[in-house]
């Protein structure tokens, strides 16, 4: 009877499809089958290593079997799924191109794998499962070398509801909060301890240096030293963005082109009409009207395509019902019509590259860190806010992660966990070796002067095409303009109030405020708007401003004070010196924060917020979102 039952033991299993092949895991390595999310790359990681997601607190790594298992690599489509895998405790990800059914299989149907296999090394398979008197054949894989992933790194998705559930019980205790700068590197954002940056400067022309590794793309004059600066990409191992940039209008032109091609054909073989895409359906329409790029300049381009692009379709569809009716006189047509916007679309294209290229270099920013008491910049692609998380919000980098880029600290999860930010370990970017060769390119020049003059950093931000700056000490945060409650029966520049993490803040318009309190002309409403979080006399002020440009060091000796009359439409009194810059080709005036209110308005923007009705509306606002966010 034993005899009977080992024979006949049953084992369940999950199959899914990889490129029309069958696999299976056993059920009992599976913890759940989730639809395909938004995966965040991490650099520097194989080829397998998709990237992490997150799943409800925890961090868990995806991984492409098909990498691993030499399978054709296939487009992920609606079936596509994550299947989350406890792999010795931890958790990890495969993604598949779709989930079969749930197997109940005897130990007896089981094979062991053939010692030859076409494609697959046997080294990740446990067995071969033999179903339907062995017409179906499924490949039962060894999920943990799959996988290989060792050490401890994720926890159990049970921890991590009981960790969820201590959070929820906390919910009064006040949680610390950290600082940092938020920049883009690619697609990914990444941040830095403010601590850890001294500075973030413009671009400025580099000056190309020998016998140093090839990241280091040249040195920046700054304040009479030299600054090493690294490029990002090359470090993170991303794609150079002029070559993406390249690659991204080519394939615009080739659109035409393969368009314009069918159409040929099909006046040279009007027996055998190409069906062409309607204008509606082509892609390029879909491209020209997405928001890939959104700039203004660009959209002008764009829209100048979209109207040749137009008139293509609608000549092609001349030419096509023409050869329906058999009129074969369609060459001289085709050559002076679709060949000429042909013409002038591949002229738009290469305006358009050029274009993006252009506010692509305008947008990188040199972010200064100190490294072995070396200073060095990074150059990154877009600096893109200053945010204080709070630690309950970080997690450790997992181990997985941990072990392919070791210069990842841990990970911030911001938004509802939808977004998920590299925090960056500024003494781990560059091995040490190295750091050794680029000080020999960091030193100071011997002309300088010795003695040592007292530098101070500010914020620098744009009214208008005037710069300002206010110290970096009396600046808590910046972060994206976002919906302002106005208040009625108050001052004509205080703006409103606004939600910041559960404290009220008042608003105001300090354009407004510098000029005429009648004035009309308020901040200008774009993507670049922020609002800097400044410290008023011991009270949090939000400030509207057009833009942030930098963190900048500026030497005493460069700050002048206030001269009587000041060609600018700030009145004196709010400034408190002017810093001149590149041999005064650059002006930054720098304000005196405590003096931009008299102590009526001051008292009139520190009861903002008091307002019953102000107060009802964020708070309905608040229970708005948070039900969207249910939902």
């Amino acid at each position: 009877m034993s005899e009977n039952n080992e024979k006949y033991n049953e084992l369940r299993f999950i199959s899914f499809i990889l490129d029309n092949e069958e696999f299976a895991v056993e059920v009992n390595n599976v913890k759940e089958i989730i639809k395909l999310r938004e995966i965040t790359p991490v650099p520097r990681s194989p080829e397998y290593l998709l990237g992490i997601i997150n799943l409800r607190g925890s961090i868990v790594p995806v991984i492409d079997p098909r990498y691993k298992l030499n399978i054709k690599i296939n487009k992920n489509t609606d079936n596509s799924r994550i299947i989350i895998i406890s792999n010795k405790n931890d958790l990890s990800g495969i993604l598949v191109d779709s989930v079969n059914e749930v197997l109940r299989v005897n130990e007896s149907d089981i094979e062991p794998p053939p010692k030859v296999m076409n494609k697959i090394d046997k080294f990740y398979l446990e067995g071969l499962v033999k179903k339907d008197a062995g017409k179906r054949v499924i490949m039962y894989l060894n999920i943990h070398e799959v996988l290989n992933i060792e050490g401890k790194g994720f926890k159990d998705v049970d921890e991590y509801q009981l960790e969820s559930n201590a959070i929820e019980e906390k919910k009064d205790i006040y949680i610390e909060e950290d600082q940092f700068v938020s920049f883009y590197v690619g697609d990914e954002e990444f941040c830095l301890d403010i601590d850890s940056v001294k500075e973030i400067l413009k671009l400025e022309e580099l000056t190309v240096v020998p016998n140093v590794p090839d990241y280091v793309i040249g040195i920046q004059s700054v304040r009479n030293s030299l600054l090493p600066v690294i490029d990002m990409r090359k470090i993170m191992n991303i794609s150079d963005y002029e070559q993406n940039n390249k690659e991204f209008v080519e394939k615009l032109k080739n659109i035409i082109d393969m368009f314009v091609n069918d159409l040929e054909y099909s006046i040279n073989n009007n027996h055998d009409i190409v069906k062409l895409k309607d204008y509606d359906e082509c892609e390029l329409n879909l491209i020209i009207n997405s928001k890939v790029i959104n700039k203004q300049g660009a959209r002008i381009i764009l829209d100048k395509i979209d109207e040749y692009h137009k008139e293509i379709h609608r000549n092609a569809e001349v030419i096509i019902n023409k050869l329906m009716d058999k009129n074969d006189d369609m060459g001289d047509f085709f050559d002076m019509k679709i060949k000429m916007y042909q013409k002038l679309l591949k002229e738009l294209f290469d305006e358009l590259l050029e274009f993006i290229n252009k506010i692509n270099k305008k947008a990188q920013r040199v972010v200064v860190i100190e490294v072995n008491s070396i200073l060095m910049g990074l150059l990154v692609d877009k600096v893109s806010e200053v945010l204080r998380i709070s630690r309950d919000k970080i997690d450790s980098t997992p181990y997985v992660i941990a072990s392919y880029g070791k210069e990842l600290k841990s990970i911030a999860k911001l938004d509802e966990g939808k977004r998920l930010i590299m925090i960056l370990d500024e003494k781990k970017l560059i091995s040490s070796e190295d750091v050794e060769t680029i000080s020999n390119i960091s030193k100071e020049d011997e002309e300088e002067e010795t003695s040592v003059v007292k530098e101070s950093q500010f914020i620098v931000f744009k009214l208008d095409d005037e710069e300002f700056g206010v110290g970096i000490d009396r600046v808590k945060e910046i972060f994206k303009y976002e919906e302002i409650t106005p208040v009625p029966k108050t001052l004509p520049f205080i703006k409103g109030i606004t939600n910041l993490r559960g404290k009220i803040l008042p608003v105001i318009d300090i354009k407004l405020k510098f000029r005429d309190h009648n004035a009309t002309k308020s901040v200008n409403n774009s993507n670049d708007n922020k609002i800097l979080v400044l410290i008023i006399k011991n009270k949090e002020i939000g400030i509207m401003v057009d833009s942030v440009q930098e963190v900048l060091s500026i030497k005493e000796d460069k700050i002048e004070s206030t001269p009587q009359i000041v060609a600018t439409n700030v009145d004196s009194q709010f400034i408190e010196g002017i810093a001149k810059l590149n041999d005064g080709e650059r002006i930054v005036i720098l304000l005196n924060i405590d003096d931009i209110m008299t102590k009526t308005e001051f008292s009139k923007v520190n009861e903002l917020g008091k307002d019953d009705k102000s107060l009802k509306k964020i708070k309905k606002d608040n229970v708005k979102k948070e039900l969207k966010i249910m939902e």
